[in-house]
């Protein structure tokens, strides 16, 4: 009878008593974006993986989250697989999660209490493998005093770095990134990357004309000041066959701009500190005239001033971001024409003009539909089904039913239920039992079995929930159909912008993929509106197949 006993003892042992496996998440990180993955990373997961097999923790490979970002700039909510965890913690993946300090975590002592408490709700807890707090108030004062030291600790890494940053601004630059466009780095007997050159790089465009970087900035510049806009030089530069120093044939505006506004270019060298900018000499070499890059921001800011593309109507459409383009699949943006006076709107369209150079129907082309006239045929549309409610019950019900029927939570609950019980008879014989190697085996298959049933239940309830919200969505859009119906004849009566999206939305949507789409409105044989919507289970976009619109 010892022998049984001290089975059952070691059985016990085996499962940690609480009877159940404890699942354990690892969470690596490191505030140097270069240290991801590399041997500082390792030790802290070796460290981790070590603390999880002493204490009997199970650990998976997908539950190991890794990251290497500052804890300091970036707050914990930027943080995507900190985010991660947080969501698998949510579907009950884990049990406990494994850090080697706290201020991995985060930093900042509230952060570290924030994250800590969100995970307490979905019943996993915290453990360091190097500090042990107690789950009690002096624990949490500890725990306190702990993260404020670290955040002292922080703050004097942060004035460190920024006064080794500053010395070294006044003998070199940082060094960090690629040079700007026209230089390339050079090193000096103490530091690598430490000043700029000019690139000599050499290179043809298409008719076989030498260019340098240096040269395209200076034609940059020379096409700036007679007046060529930034589309313009980067649709030049692309007919030419100038190469971008990546290689890409097609130039963008935004590069062009960032040429145009860098100060670099005037062989200054700017450094931030508390004290203000430092000017360094010597660091960058001259492309351009103090005089020239004066010029150049004047220019720009009188293109900025006289851009047709400013929008001074923001709310006078009512599918503004619902209209994309069947050719190249971009939004197409509102453009409003005024008179000669420019007091007054003329017109106004949905537009997609592109041209990046390229003679080919998808970098080319110019679509554009009257505002006036879509609108009123997709507001025509959703009246036609507002009058008649057997169009509009129809329409919700067809949509309800689009929505799966399940009910799997139940059935769920009943096999983990099942489960528990056979668990429990495996303990119960283990009570009786002298080998018990095949009854560990099969507890520990259990118990598996057991948490992966109880995460779909999880994900099953959540889904759940969420169905039940887009069928009161839909119930709601009836009621408020029902409601705007005695109206539509009143000759006063003007639904809010809102109201109209929403009709819109409601109405032109059908299923396809498990995501609601929209279905087009067809004002010519073969052009149709293309409409974009998020569907709230999946998050997903999808674009319903199209035509673009006929050129105004």
């Amino acid at each position: 009878m010892t022998l049984v006993s001290s089975m059952y003892a070691a059985t016990q042992e085996f499962f940690r008593v609480e009877k159940s496996i404890v699942v354990a998440a690892l969470y690596v990180r490191n505030s140097d974006s270069s240290k991801m993955d590399t041997e500082v990373q390792k030790a802290q997961l070796e460290a981790l993986r070590k603390y999880a097999k002493e204490h009997g923790y199970e650990v998976r490979e997908e539950l190991i989250y890794r990251e290497a970002i500052s804890a300091i700039k970036c707050p914990y909510w930027e943080r995507k697989e900190l985010l991660h965890m947080w969501d698998d913690a949510e579907r009950g993946l884990f049990d406990v999660v494994l850090v080697t300090e706290m201020f991995r975590l985060a930093r900042y002592a509230s952060e570290q209490f924030a994250i800590i408490e969100h995970l307490k709700r979905y019943d996993v807890r915290v453990e360091s493998t190097t500090e042990k707090f107690e789950d009690t108030a002096e624990g949490r004062l500890l725990m306190s005093i702990q993260g404020f030291l670290g955040e002292v600790e922080a703050n004097k890494i942060a004035i460190r770095t920024s006064r080794g940053k500053h010395h070294r601004a006044k003998q070199a630059l940082s060094g960090q990134g690629q040079p700007a466009y026209g230089y390339v780095w050079a090193d000096t007997k103490n530091y690598t990357n430490a000043y700029y050159v000019l690139s000599t790089r050499v290179f043809y465009d298409n008719t076989g004309r030498e260019w340098t970087e240096v040269t395209v900035v200076e034609w940059v510049y020379d096409g700036c000041l007679h007046g060529m806009s930034l589309r313009q030089m980067a649709l030049t530069l692309t007919q030419w066959g100038v190469p971008t120093r990546e290689g890409c044939a097609v130039w963008s505006a935004t590069t062009i701009r960032k040429i145009l506004t860098d100060y670099k270019y005037t062989g200054r060298a700017l450094t931030h500190s508390d004290e203000g900018d430092v000017e360094i000499v010597g660091l960058v070499p001259r492309i351009v005239s103090d005089e020239v890059f004066a010029q150049v921001q004047q220019q720009l800011a009188l293109n900025s001033e006289m851009s047709p593309r400013n929008n001074k109507h923001p709310k006078d459409t009512i599918m503004r971001s619902l209209v994309f383009c069947g050719i190249c699949k971009r939004r197409m943006h509102v453009k409003h024409y005024v008179n000669a006076h420019g007091n007054r709107i003329q017109q106004s369209v949905y537009k997609c003009g592109r041209n990046d150079g390229i003679d080919e129907k998808l970098h080319k082309h110019t679509i554009s539909v009257s505002c006036i006239s879509l609108e009123a045929e997709a507001w025509q549309f959703a009246i036609e089904h507002i009058r008649n409610p057997q169009l509009v019950h129809a329409h919700v019900a067809s949509l309800q039913a689009q929505i799966p029927e399940t009910n799997h939570s139940e059935s769920l609950a009943e096999s983990i239920g099942k489960l528990d019980k056979a668990i429990q008879n495996l303990y119960k014989l283990a009570e009786v039992a002298i080998d018990t190697k095949d009854l560990e085996e099969r507890l520990v298959e259990l118990q598996l079995k057991k948490r992966d049933l109880e995460r779909l239940h999880q994900g099953t309830v959540s889904t759940e929930e969420k169905q039940e919200q887009l069928r009161s969505a839909l119930d709601r859009f009836e009621q408020w159909a029902n409601s705007q119906r005695q109206f539509l004849d009143d000759p006063t009566y003007k639904p809010s912008l809102d109201d109209k999206i929403a009709a819109i939305l409601f109405l032109g949507v059908v299923n396809g993929n498990n995501c609601f789409q929209a279905t087009c409105l067809f004002l010519e044989e073969v052009y149709c509106l293309k409409i974009l919507l998020l569907h709230e289970i999946k998050h997903e976009t999808v674009h319903s197949d199209a035509l673009p619109f006929p050129c105004s």
